[in-house]
């Protein structure tokens, strides 16, 4: 009975032995790391993309959001050649023109208190950017821009005040922005219904600046309401800020346009001593003739207008000048100007009778019937020029 025994025992420790050595040669399967935040912030931005292009803008930015914050925990322990701080930059700017995006839809559909807030999201984004492949100059553009949206949506909110403090802000980035100076009042003075506070508005800027397009505005604004005194003060400190040709020509205009001549003419020939372009100095001598000739002095006024049609020729200025010298006797400069309006308009019958006169009077017969002739049948001075022809030898 015992060797049988043995014999059924030697199998099961033949397997004990057998599985020991199996199990000491297992192979260990490879563990799999997780995802670094470097590789879950460039999934993050890929996929946000992706939602852009199928214009699911929420979606897209919450996963912009998540790209930001595994962005910044990478940026400790990533090199230099990852750019983990212009790719940040990089998901705000994105993440600023969704919002803007989001806002032109809202404004089409007039959800404007939605595309305010979305204004204002892409407006925090684009403040906290400190700008790497963007130029400082462009990013302040962008602000600037945003600002003026804002103000935009909250004027068709009907939020006016809202507005008003907006501009302000935009004011003080852009100073000399006129436009937007012009937008408060009309804010206030149109819907606000605040003429006074509007003036004050635009007071109280000009003081404080010491903004010579504010001052401008005051003058325009008291020129409109016929307050002569008063808008005359606010352009004359606009030109004692800045005397440069843009106000200079306003203010001169302001004097023409309320019969001041004199004093449009003052202002005018402090512009001529800036030297403009002779386009501008040509328009300056034909606006300083048409003041000297409401002021009934035409020898000032024709002195002008040579100086503008040496310049720029002009046949109606020309015509003008050779008249005033025919009738002043002065017939080599009549034949000058005469000659110079039929260069533009060569059957101009005035310049011909003009001419052929002033020729007739030199004795330079020949010259003075070839002129006649051609208006002798002319309704105005066919007779005139018979009369003259007569008298040639």
């Amino acid at each position: 009975m015992k060797p049988r025994f043995y014999f059924m025992l030697l199998p099961a420790v033949l397997l004990i032995l057998i599985l020991g050595a199996c199990s000491g040669n297992k192979v260990e399967e490879p563990v799999e790391l997780p995802p670094t935040p470097m590789e879950l912030a460039n999934a993050a931005v890929t996929g946000a993309q992706s939602d852009y292009e199928e214009e699911q803008f929420e979606d897209a930015i919450e996963k912009f959001n998540e790209a930001i914050v595994q962005y910044e925990l990478a940026a400790p322990t990533a090199a230099e050649t990852d750019s983990v701080a212009m790719k940040i930059e990089q998901v705000q700017l994105f993440m600023a023109k969704i919002y803007m995006d989001m806002a032109s839809e809202s404004s089409n559909l007039e959800i404007h208190t939605d595309a305010i807030d979305q204004l204002q999201s892409a407006l925090t984004i684009m403040q906290d950017i400190e700008p790497i492949t963007i130029p400082e100059g462009e990013k302040t553009e962008l602000v600037k821009a945003l600002y003026r949206r804002i103000a935009y949506a909250q004027q068709a909110a009907g939020q006016y005040e809202e507005a008003l403090l907006t501009y302000d802000k935009e004011l003080e980035m852009d100073p000399d922005n006129e436009d937007i100076l012009n937008i408060k009042y009309e804010i206030l003075n149109d819907h606000i219904k605040d003429e006074a506070r509007a003036i004050q508005v635009l007071k109280d800027y000009a003081e404080t600046s010491q903004n010579y397009n504010a001052y401008l505005i005051l003058g325009n604004r008291y020129d409109e309401r016929k307050n002569y005194d008063e808008a005359k003060k606010y352009y004359e400190m606009a030109l004692e800020l800045n005397p440069n040709k843009d106000v200079l020509i306003m203010v001169a205009n302001f004097y023409r346009n309320n019969s001041k001549w004199a004093e449009s003419n003052t202002v005018l020939e402090r512009l001529i001593g800036l030297n403009p372009p002779e386009s501008v100095l040509a328009t300056v001598y034909n606006l300083i003739a048409q003041n000297y000739s409401s002021l009934n002095n035409r020898a000032k006024s024709v002195e002008n207008l040579e100086k503008a049609l040496a310049i720029e020729p002009n046949a109606n200025n020309a015509l003008a000048v050779a008249s005033y010298y025919h009738t002043a006797k002065n017939y080599n400069k009549t034949i000058t100007y005469a000659t110079m309006v039929l260069r533009e308009s060569s059957n101009n019958a005035t310049a011909l009778l003009l001419r052929g006169d002033s020729y007739f009077r030199l004795k330079r017969n020949s010259d003075a019937k070839a002129d006649l002739q051609r208006i002798v049948n002319d309704g105005q001075y066919g007779n005139t020029a018979q009369q003259i022809l007569k008298q040639i030898k």
